[in-house]
């Protein structure tokens, strides 16, 4: 999808693309994930202007966390095994 790695931060888990669209960086990821045999539900946030995160699982049983952020460079997100709030992802990110 064009992304690439490390979102000034030195962390595998994590990723940007330029698109700032980041609502269609978000149907495609949900989109690979299902396909791939992933449930994939999105999470009901107090706070989610610019953000989403989705819990992906597979069997019933959670494996991830899908965060992603619309940032000014443009979409970033991050797989982590637990969900994190808005300034832990920003932090994760480097924003």
């Amino acid at each position: 999808m064009g992304a690439s790695t490390g979102c000034n931060s030195p962390t595998e888990t994590c990723w940007q693309i330029a698109d700032t669209q980041w609502r269609s960086v978000e149907a495609s990821l949900v989109g690979q994930l299902e396909a791939q045999g992933f449930d994939v539900t999105r999470l009901d946030l107090e706070d989610d202007i610019g953000m989403g995160v989705y819990k992906i699982s597979r069997n019933g049983k959670t494996e991830h966390y899908l965060h992603l952020l619309s940032t000014t460079q443009g979409t970033s997100y991050v797989l982590k095994d637990k969900q994190l709030s808005r300034g832990e992802l920003e932090q994760a990110i480097g924003v």
